[in-house]
Parts: structure tokens; sequence; C-alpha cells
């Protein structure tokens, strides 16, 4: 099981030989660096912390309990910059979740939103993982997307644009699931009419890139509009539009036709006279 979630490639440490390097006076805070996506040792490191410091341990306790809590938690109730030594942590132990659906407590989906109060290169690290892991409907991706918008980091914008364009990934992924998967099957593989159905939280990230009306913004844009099938049309509902204007603002005169056509088949207007760009 360790291999097929891909955890046997995962650097780990036994409990007796934790308790070794503990005992021979290494800082625990040095294990969880030394073995980063290890989670028991994690939580060895922090009860061992804990022992030592009665605030870190009040905290260290609102972690474990709130980490099984739901993607909407709003914990660490104290807003002020965490203690920095639960940052890694916190990351990994969300990482590790991914492979959970969101309301599995092993998911560590209370965690979400605590990855926005840290705002540093593990959480973005974490960002890029459940966009690269979680289907688009995840309640999770809905708060990370919340974090991205608050987040006061200048790179922030590269995790937007990963993301935009894994959708494509999806998508394509999708349309051969359409193909290949037999009607009584469809429901348990991501298709084109599920992904339409279901809440598409990589549509609101599409949505934040092309809103930059930029060189990025027009390459997506020119992605959309080059779908050319009605079901992938669907699937991006109203950024249609965003990209239609994308178009216009960077006077691309080469959708002119699928523009017209769109209108009037969408719309059931005939459109009568050019689309001026």
């Amino acid at each position: 099981m360790a291999k097929v979630r891909g955890e046997d490639k995962i650097k780990k440490l036994s409990e007796s030989q934790f308790n070794k390097m503990i005992q021979e006076g290494v800082d625990p805070v040095t294990v969880i660096g030394d073995y980063q996506d290890d989670i028991k040792t994690h939580d060895l490191a922090l009860k061992e912390l804990a022992k030592k410091d009665k605030d870190f341990g009040k905290l260290i306790e609102g972690y474990f309990r709130n980490r099984e809590g739901d993607a909407y938690n709003e914990w660490i109730y104290d807003k002020k910059k965490p203690d920095q030594r639960l940052s890694l942590p916190v990351a990994s132990a969300f990482i590790s979740g991914l492979k959970f659906s969101s309301d599995n407590k092993k998911s560590n989906a209370g965690l979400t939103k605590t990855l926005g109060l840290f705002d540093d290169d593990n959480a973005i690290n974490a960002y890029n993982k459940a966009f690269q892991i979680l289907n688009p409907s995840d309640d999770r991706l809905k708060y990370i997307i919340e974090n991205i918008r608050e987040s006061s980091r200048p790179d922030i914008k590269d995790v937007l644009k990963t993301a935009a364009w894994r959708f494509f990934e999806i998508l394509d992924l999708a349309k051969e699931s359409e193909d290949a998967l037999k009607e009584k099957r469809k429901k348990e593989g991501m298709t084109l009419d599920n992904m339409f159905e279901v809440e598409n939280n990589f549509l609101i990230v599409l949505h934040l890139v092309l809103s930059w009306n930029n060189e990025e913004s027009l390459k997506l844009a020119e992605a959309i509009l080059n779908k050319k099938s009605q079901k992938e049309h669907r699937v991006f509902k109203r950024l249609i539009g965003d990209a239609f204007r994308i178009a216009g603002n960077q006077k691309t005169s080469k959708y002119l036709d699928f523009i017209e056509w769109y209108v009037g088949a969408v719309g059931n207007i005939e459109a009568d006279g050019k689309i001026h760009l």
C-alpha cells in the first residue's frame, strides 16, 4: 500500500531511532528538517518540544485536534504569525493527506487555511501539490484559492499559472475518459459531463489568471478558444466570455469566426454583421 501511495520513497525514522537521537541531544527541530515527509516522526518531535515549552504544548494540542477537521476550519485562531516550528509539520501533514478525500480524517483537511497563516515556501509547496493531485471539486482547493488571494508573496502568481495549465491536463484526461469509459462506469471517472456538473475550483484559478490581462492571460484565452467541442465549451462556463474579452483587448482577430458562431449557437442569436475587436 505504501508503494501505491508513493510513500515507499519517503525517508523515515523508526520511533526507537528517534528516541536514540533525542537521548544523544539532537534538537527535535533538526530531526523534523532531516525527515521532511515523515509525519510520524514530526509528531514525535512536536511532542518532545511540547515537554519543554508549555505554551507550545498547548499549540501542539490544538494542532493534533484541528488537523482532523474540515477544510473550512479557521485554526490557528490567533491570527498573528504562527510559530515557525510548526510550518513544515503542517505542510507535510496536509500533503500526506491529499491521497484521501476531504471528509476523511486522515486527509488533515483542517490544516488547509492554516497554511495561509504561514504563507511561506512550505505553504507554496503544499498548494502546488494540491493542484496536482486533487479533483476540481475538492473543498480544499476552494480554501487554498482563498489563501492565495490573501497572500503577500510576489511568487504566488506562479502557483496560479501552474494550476491554470494543470486544468487543461485534467480536461484532456476527462475527454479521454469520455471516449474510453463505458456508460455504466462514467460516474466512476472524471468525464466532461461530471466536470460541468460539479463545482470546479479550477475555473476560479483560470478567471484570476485571465483577469491579469497580460501575455499569460492571452495564452490561456487562446487555449480555451482553441477547444472545439461543445462539451468542452460547457466546462469553461462563463470563462468563454473572459477569453473573448482577452482576445478583444489583445486585438486578436483570428477567433472572429468562432466568436460569431458561439454567440449564435449558445445565445440562439443571429449574428448578422461583423464583430469588431
